[in-house]
Parts: C-alpha cells; sequence; structure tokens
C-alpha cells in the first residue's frame, strides 16, 4: 500500500544534502530534506504516532549511513539524540530512538543508546540563542576511538547536534557524523 505522505517525498528525493565541517567534534551533517518539505513527514510521526512511516524514513537514512561508510572505507555505530523525559512520557515513545533503531534494523546492526539529556526544557519556540544554550547530554559510555552516525529527525540550528557530539566525544568517539530527516536553513 502506497503512504500518501511519505511516497511523494521519497520518489522525489534522489539524493541528500551534507555539510562538511572544519571541527573536532562534528565531521559532517548530512539531511534528506528541507524542513518546509519534510514538515508533514515528521508531525504525523511524531505527533501523531503514526509509526509506520518510520519505517519509510528509515530507509531513507539507512542509505546516507551506507553512502558515508563506502566513502569513508569506516564502520559507524547507530546512536540518537535523545528527547527530553517529558515530551517522551507526553508522546509514550523516542522519535529519534525510533528512527536510529530501524535505520540500524536495514543495515542488519543494531542502534546503541548512548546519551541522555541533561536539560529539561523543550527547544519548540526558543530563540536562536537560547536553542544553543540549552541542550546538554551526558555520555554513559566509553567508546575509544569509535565512528558514530548521531541521527535525529530535525536539524534547526545544529546545536541539539553539536551538544550531542561533543558528550560523544568527551568519552573517546573518533568521527561523529549527524544525520536528520530535515534542516531548517
Amino acid at each position: 500500500m502506497e503512504c500518501k505522505i511519505c511516497t511523494p517525498l521519497i520518489e522525489s528525493k534522489n539524493n541528500y544534502s551534507i555539510e562538511f565541517f572544519n571541527s573536532d567534534i562534528l565531521k559532517a551533517h548530512a539531511w534528506l530534506f528541507s524542513f518546509l518539505d519534510a514538515r508533514e513527514l515528521v508531525s504525523v510521526s511524531k505527533f501523531k504516532g503514526e509509526f509506520s512511516h518510520y519505517y519509510h524514513q528509515a530507509k531513507l537514512l539507512a542509505g546516507v549511513v551506507a553512502d558515508i561508510e563506502n566513502a569513508s572505507q569506516e564502520s559507524f555505530d547507530i546512536t540518537f539524540v535523545p528527547t527530553i523525559a517529558r515530551h517522551k512520557k507526553q508522546r509514550g515513545f523516542d522519535h529519534a530512538e525510533i528512527l536510529a533503531k530501524n535505520t540500524a534494523i536495514y543495515l542488519d546492526r543494531k542502534s546503541i543508546s548512548l546519551l541522555t539529556p541533561l536539560h529539561h526544557q523543550s527547544q519548540v519556540g526558543k530563540s536562536k540563542n537560547e536553542r544553543i544554550a540549552n541542550p546538554k547530554f551526558f555520555c554513559h559510555s566509553r567508546l575509544d576511538d569509535r565512528n558514530v552516525i548521531l541521527i535525529d529527525d530535525v536539524a534547526t540550528t545544529r546545536s541539539t547536534v553539536f551538544q550531542a557530539a561533543q558528550a560523544l566525544k568527551k568519552l573517546g568517539v573518533r568521527n561523529i557524523i549527524a544525520i536528520t530527516l530535515s534542516f531548517n536553513f
């Protein structure tokens, strides 16, 4: 059965965008869609709990991971940027965790839960400066010399993925690449 929301986006998408950084923390950020293009797709998955969309999204994300691994000749562990506890309790799930788990399944591996949010405030409705200052994470596993793909649904200012990457880097991760469904550039 064809999905009225996912199919038009997936069929229109032949590639993804990637930006590389001159940074010891985050090497690159890849994204599939502009925020406006993916708004409905993210909304029905994240806020209406229509989980079938996550399988479609994960298939696309898995393709990006495979490209990155082929180009770099490196293997990457899959993890995610966790949502705050209040949102997880309200929704009954963590959207980024579901994306990461399904992406890993397409790649015949498991995702790893590595981060815990230390902040308790949502990023929604915050100014750019507030978004940059808000997110903080704790990495609860030592990952010496490993490579990690960090998955989230949306990047607005990239502050959340940078803060999550910083927590991973403190515990020995060698290379970190963020992949999101959309980027609000």
